[in-house]
């Protein structure tokens, strides 16, 4: 509590006192009451311990202790702070003193002053004799309590009425706002009719391209839809190429029995024996692996007697998956781009002499073109040729015992249909 607020305590303490009369000021113990506890107050004797919160009286007036203290009242004194002024007032000087309005009632030296200072004080704070009085927002902080009163009831009329005029706007404002839901429900209606027709177009478009092979859905938007009608065409441009090559293929090889045949009878009576005609065909095998001429007849009447069998297979790769041989592929998803990446693995029943393979790609609008040669000599897989162009797709082939591996193939989803594989594969093995 600073000193002005215990100086006002003081001030009404003596106001109550001449009240109510109080007998005297000049007792040596009084009762004090609070709102916690009752406090008694004794007169004070030198070399008692004393405690925060202690009530003395030391000539005719009361203190209260600030802390631990103990001694002469002279070396103490400090540690008490005094709250009442008995001596101050009651003097000589009452009867002819006056009061100063600038003061505190608290700092008047005469009793009479000081309660006339005090009611001046009382009368000034409620307002009494002032019921008429105004004040304004500037001057409401040090008005009376009646001009307040009076400053908060305009401002309640005032108030009144601007909430009078604001409910006035806030229907004309709900009014405004029925009119423009009805307003935004029709323009979504129309929304809805144009959405459901692009959507049936989507549809019909969708199902025109899967029923052709390719790949489509009514999610597209129609970039997307342009380039999967590009990528069918594409495919079935392939599929036709595929299979002219296959008919091809076929017809040279029914040629070519016929003379393999007749060259590998001529081979086999030069040699004389059996062991002699083994032979050969092994020779004959290593110098055709040597010039790449796995397509010959007489390569692949070699080997057909010689007990190999040959597998020969031709897939079709892109971003959704092998058209065939599927459960050779496995696929691994790298998270870039949203890519795929295939992986070819194949066991064989027996060991495995020779492969060749041609991986031939259309990424994204770019072609390349990767051909690999491999043929068992003397019990070591050799690659007799590799072919790859200078580009950054490239593939690798691997061949150990009787398992082929082939990879890697990466495909990403920002453009999927425009990327397309065909490899083939040929497998001699026994």
């Amino acid at each position: 509590m600073g000193k002005k607020q215990v100086s006002r305590a003081a001030s009404m303490l003596l106001v109550s006192s001449l009240l109510f009369a109080v007998p005297s000021v000049r007792c040596e113990a009084a009762v004090i009451t609070s709102n916690a506890t009752d406090k008694i107050a004794v007169a004070f004797h030198a070399g008692t311990d004393y405690s925060a919160g202690d009530y003395v009286i030391y000539d005719a007036e009361l203190y209260i202790c600030t802390q631990e203290t103990k001694g002469e009242w002279e070396t103490v004194q400090a540690d008490f702070m005094q709250i009442t002024k008995n001596r101050e007032l009651g003097t000589g000087k009452d009867l002819s003193a006056s009061y100063q309005d600038s003061k505190d009632p608290s700092e008047e030296t005469s009793l009479m002053a000081f309660v006339a200072n005090a009611w001046q004080k009382m009368k000034s704070f409620f307002g009494i004799g002032e019921a008429d009085s105004a004040t304004d927002g500037q001057d409401y902080k040090g008005a009376s309590v009646s001009a307040k009163l009076n400053y908060l009831k305009d401002q309640g009329s005032t108030m009144d009425a601007e909430i009078s005029d604001l409910k006035g706007s806030a229907s004309d404002l709900k009014g405004s706002v029925s009119e423009l839901k009805g307003s935004v429900s029709d323009l979504k209606g129309n929304i809805e009719r144009s959405f459901q027709s692009v959507s049936s177009g989507k549809q019909k478009l969708t199902d025109a391209i899967t029923d052709g092979g390719g790949t489509a859905s009514p999610s597209y938007n129609f970039d997307q839809f342009s380039q999967a009608i590009t990528a069918l065409a594409a495919a079935q441009r392939a599929s036709g190429e595929t299979a002219g090559h296959a008919k091809g293929y076929e017809e040279g090889r029914a040629s070519g029995l016929a003379e393999g045949r007749t060259q590998g009878l001529e081979e086999g009576k030069s040699q004389g024996t059996e062991e002699g005609k083994a032979q050969g065909r092994e020779e004959g095998i290593r110098e055709a692996d040597g010039r790449v001429n796995t397509e010959s007849a007489s390569y692949k009447q070699g080997f057909s007697d010689a007990g190999y069998q040959m597998y020969h297979q031709t897939i079709k790769l892109n971003y959704h998956g092998p058209q065939s041989e599927k459960n050779c592929f496995r696929r691994n998803w790298t998270g870039i781009d949203g890519a795929y990446c295939y992986y070819f693995e194949k066991s064989f029943s027996g060991q495995i002499y020779g492969v060749w393979a041609r991986n031939d790609s259309s990424i994204k609008g770019t072609h390349y073109e990767t051909v690999h040669s491999i043929v068992n000599m003397d019990g070591e897989m050799r690659i007799v040729r590799e072919q790859k162009e200078e580009n950054d797709f490239h593939d690798t082939l691997k061949v150990n015992g009787n398992m082929i591996s082939w990879d890697p193939f990466v495909y990403n989803s920002i453009d999927p249909d425009r990327s397309m594989t065909t490899l083939e594969l040929i497998v001699y093995y026994r």
